[in-house]
């Protein structure tokens, strides 16, 4: 199964397994979130934690988090959260307008 990249809501690595996330499916392969960075961040995706990048166009809610921080809530099926880190936070404001 392929996706194109405006489809994927964001990208999660846990160990050397990297998870994209559209609607209601996920694609999963060997790799690193660097690896997929590369690909994806020139079509806007932004890294969002140090496991993370999400597709800004697909953030509906950005929603305070401990810290300062926040969780982005993404328009997929389960309206899933993605936590931003604070070493990413300036980037994120800058980028979502916050």
């Amino acid at each position: 199964m392929l996706f194109r990249s405006a489809e994927i809501r964001y990208v999660q690595a846990n160990g050397h397994i990297v998870t994209a996330r559209v609607f209601d499916a996920e694609l999963r392969w060997k790799g690193s979130l660097a690896d997929a960075a590369s690909r994806l961040e020139p079509s806007g995706f932004l890294r969002v934690h140090r496991a993370y990048l999400v597709n800004p166009e697909r953030v509906i809610e950005v929603e305070p988090f401990f810290g300062g921080s926040y969780l982005l809530r993404v328009d997929d099926k389960s309206r899933s959260e993605v936590p931003v880190s604070r070493n990413y936070l300036p980037a994120v404001r800058k980028a979502l307008g916050l």
